[in-house]
């Protein structure tokens, strides 16, 4: 564990020595401090993690899941230690290309916590229909092995705009009830789709409508993950080298928000790291990474903010 440490250590400061050589318009902020490893993931069943939320329901647990290839399958970790609590089970449901979640009010009208999961990935960019698989978030009673099976599970078929994307960030606005898509590309410029979920008729295709093309210049985009605050208010978007920060006012709409310049966060560099999260009282956020291979330890990391 020393040697590993170690070498974050050293990663960190090239890290920090790079950033500020390559743009001096970047805006570094103190407001959450280095990562603090709460546990490690012990065995290989959650090795592609994917998505990442804390949960509403239920206390001290985030929600993970595989990229594709897995089964149709989210796992309730501690997080306070990284164990694997409890396992879900979505009947009916495929796991194509599952790239991340969402947790927050229903689209629909009730009062009811739901997750959203994003079946939205596609590499080769062949897909014209994607998915967004929405449930009332499970509360957990009883920490046995057994799986829990989610039958009610509702789905929005949509397409993006204009073209077809690759995404791996679904977000959604715990005010305005609507569904932020940002699209994973290998160049600077990364675009923001927005579908609208006032009155939506999730029997009918919807269309994610382009919103904003998001310019990270020297950040290095290949956008990965992200979350809007339980509050409305901040927004986090993860990079395979960066953590990005938005403040919104009050009045302003995410659109205006995101054409200003993020501040950047302090960051542990992982291996193939995609998952972010924040905690549910916003006064952290946690990141986890993919761990592919078994010479790598897979970490749950939490920031604390200062």
């Amino acid at each position: 564990m020393r040697k590993f440490q170690l070498f974050i250590l050293i990663l960190v400061l090239l890290y920090s020595c790079n950033m500020n050589n390559e743009n001096k318009e970047i805006v570094f902020s103190e407001r959450f401090g280095f990562g603090k490893i709460v546990g490690k993931i012990e065995n290989k069943t959650i090795k592609e993690a994917s998505g990442l939320v804390e949960s509403i329901e239920n206390q001290n647990g985030l929600w993970t899941h595989n990229d594709g290839g897995d089964g149709p399958f989210l796992y309730f970790i501690s997080n306070l230690d990284a164990k694997i609590l409890k396992k879900i089970s979505l009947v009916g449901i495929k796991n194509e290309d599952w790239e991340d979640l969402a947790i927050g009010p229903s689209i629909l009208g009730d009062t009811s916590t739901y997750i959203y999961l994003g079946d939205i990935g596609d590499n080769k960019k062949n897909k014209t229909i994607k998915k967004i698989h929405f449930f009332k978030e499970p509360k957990i009673k009883e920490y046995e092995n057994e799986i829990i099976e989610i039958n009610d599970i509702k789905t929005i078929n949509f397409y993006s705009e204009k073209k077809i994307e690759n995404f791996e960030t679904l977000m959604i606005d715990p005010n305005s009830r609507e569904l932020f898509l940002i699209a994973k590309n290998k160049k600077k410029k990364q675009n923001i789709y927005k579908i609208i979920t006032k009155n939506i008729q999730i029997n009918k295709v919807q269309e994610a409508k382009k919103v904003l093309t998001l310019d990270l210049k020297n950040l290095k985009g290949e956008i990965t993950g992200g979350e809007i605050s339980r509050n409305g208010q901040e927004c986090l978007i993860k990079t395979y080298s960066n953590i990005l920060l938005w403040e919104k006012k009050i009045d302003d709409k995410w659109e205006k928000t995101w054409s200003q310049k993020p501040k950047v966060l302090k960051y542990i560099p992982e291996s193939q790291g995609e998952a972010i999260c924040w905690s549910k009282d916003g006064n952290a956020y946690f990141t986890l990474s993919e761990n592919e291979s078994s010479d790598e330890e897979q970490n749950l990391f939490k920031y604390l903010r200062n």
